[in-house]
């Protein structure tokens, strides 16, 4: 079992670089892995780096986010990468998104299980909670790796 918790968070920016994806014959969960190895050699990582200051975000605590823009019923969705940053910080380079204040399921997850936990949440966690997902994206906050450890993941999935 995952281990979770609810809590309120107040809203934040991002700025980031969003693709289009689809979930049909599981493309997702190739091209996404794919995408991500992408990003961190590009020089993209290196501006969200500088933008962030290579500091946590002080919402999120993550080094970098994964912003999921898609619903459980939808075929075709965004996917973001990107840093919290304050509102104040000016970018041209990338997409500028408010995430709102929410209330959050906030799972652990280890970084080689994503996506097992996202299949958790949605097909065990979810149908025996009380809770519905609210219409705020997911996020994926990748926090600051320990020395000699992996670098760990914590899922936030937006809840009322």
């Amino acid at each position: 079992m995952k281990h979770q918790i609810i809590v309120k968070k107040p809203g934040f920016r991002v700025v980031e670089r969003r693709r289009q994806f689809t979930t049909r014959d599981g493309s997702n969960f190739k091209l996404i892995p794919l995408w991500w190895t992408e990003f961190l050699n590009s020089p993209d990582y290196e501006q969200l780096n500088a933008l962030s200051k290579k500091q946590p975000g002080k919402v999120t605590g993550g080094v970098i986010l994964g912003i999921d823009y898609g619903s459980p019923d939808s075929a075709e969705f965004s996917y973001g990468i990107g840093v919290e940053v304050p509102r104040s910080i000016p970018s041209s380079l990338f997409a500028k998104t408010d995430i709102p204040p929410a209330n959050w399921a906030i799972f652990d997850c280890a970084i080689d299980q994503i996506h097992e936990t996202y299949k958790y949440i949605f097909n065990e966690w979810f149908p025996s909670s009380g809770y519905k997902l609210d219409k705020v994206p997911h996020i994926e906050v990748y926090l600051p790796p320990a020395p000699d450890e992996k670098m760990k993941c914590e899922l936030w999935i937006p809840v009322v």
